[in-house]
């Protein structure tokens, strides 16, 4: 019986900022055996994660600039679930 890989999951409001700023650790940790994924906001810079190898696993309701605690609630039931699911 073979185990599953480790899993790590960046956690990132934004997807450029992940390609431009995690993108070389995520990569790394994919070569030492992980399985990775990327939960962020995804605008213009889905396809540099994805040709890479790393799940995608989009956001809607995280907002970098909300102070809106109703907004911000919501925020982390979306990122519960997509936890959850993952």
């Amino acid at each position: 019986m073979r185990a599953e890989p480790p899993r790590l999951l960046f956690v990132v409001t934004e997807d450029w900022y992940f390609v431009s700023h995690r993108l070389p650790l995520a990569v790394a940790a994919l070569q030492a055996g992980y399985h990775v994924a990327v939960a962020t906001r995804v605008r213009d810079h889905a396809a540099p994660i994805v040709e890479v190898g790393i799940e995608l696993l989009p956001l809607t309701r995280l907002r970098r600039s909300s102070l809106n605690p109703l907004r911000e609630l919501a925020a982390v039931a979306e990122l519960a679930g997509v936890i959850r699911r993952w």
